[in-house]
């Protein structure tokens, strides 16, 4: 029994003896028996493992993030499913074997791209973890920009990279049409800001150009209303100064 489980029964070929029991084991025997169970329990370790393992890699096989590992001479050894399908590649060989051509010869910032690749893992493998932007292309040239997580797992006595990328496309083009939208809002609100600006220039030089001619009717108006005219007259002067005074008011 091994974990409360049933591994195997062993038959020795006695035979039951009149007692309800069988009669004591030799030594021989015993070595046998023990021998047997520490083989039947290795197997069972052994399939477990392997189990585990096929679980392991169903995991990896179905997270949507592309997966890779690296080993301590920066070679790129594994992947998940989704490593391959992110670069329309047809399988794990492919993208192991074209994992070279999977990058544009230099980045964004000018920098080659193995340079860039070499450096952040020689990082990982003596801090345990980084991150960083990569820009990453399929093999007819479409770029991906990428966030990629590496992290250093213990295996053995050794270390390997796990290398976890996130394609940043989506989070990009909504970061640029954000920005589109703002650019567009900033002229809009600029122009609208002008123009209300040539407004107000308009309105205070036309009041200055009307205010000029309007005191001088007033004052006019007043000079004449102090000259000899008739009622009707004097009536004509007043209404035409109280109105030009009202404008005035106004402007």
């Amino acid at each position: 029994v091994l974990y409360n489980e049933v591994v195997a029964l062993l038959v020795t070929g006695r035979l039951v003896e009149q007692l309800p029991y069988m009669p004591a084991l030799g030594v021989s025997d015993v070595e046998t028996v023990q021998t047997v169970s520490a083989y039947l329990a290795a197997m069972l370790a052994g399939q477990r493992l392997v189990e585990a393992e096929k679980r392991t890699k169903i995991m990896l096989d179905v997270t949507p993030l592309c997966c890779s590992f690296w080993d301590e001479k920066f070679n790129n050894i594994d992947c998940n499913a989704e490593a391959y399908r992110l670069f329309g590649l047809s399988g794990k060989e492919e993208f192991l074997i074209r994992f070279p051509e999977l990058m544009p010869e230099r980045q964004p910032d000018g920098r080659a791209s193995r340079e860039v690749i070499n450096e952040h893992l020689t990082t990982a493998f003596m801090q345990g973890a980084v991150k960083f932007e990569f820009m990453h292309q399929k093999l007819d040239g479409e770029l991906i920009p990428a966030e990629i997580t590496l992290v250093r797992v213990k295996r053995g006595n050794g270390y390997f990279v796990a290398s976890y990328t996130r394609d940043l496309r989506e989070l990009k083009a909504m970061l640029g049409a954000m920005s589109k939208k703002e650019e567009e809002l900033r002229v809009a609100r600029d122009q609208a800001e002008q123009s209300s600006r040539a407004k107000s220039d308009f309105l205070a030089n036309m009041s200055h150009e009307i205010r000029t001619p309007m005191n001088a009717i007033v004052g006019m108006a007043h000079l004449l209303s102090g000259t000899k005219l008739n009622e009707k007259q004097q009536d004509y002067v007043k209404k035409a100064s109280h109105s030009a005074k009202l404008l005035l008011s106004i402007i």
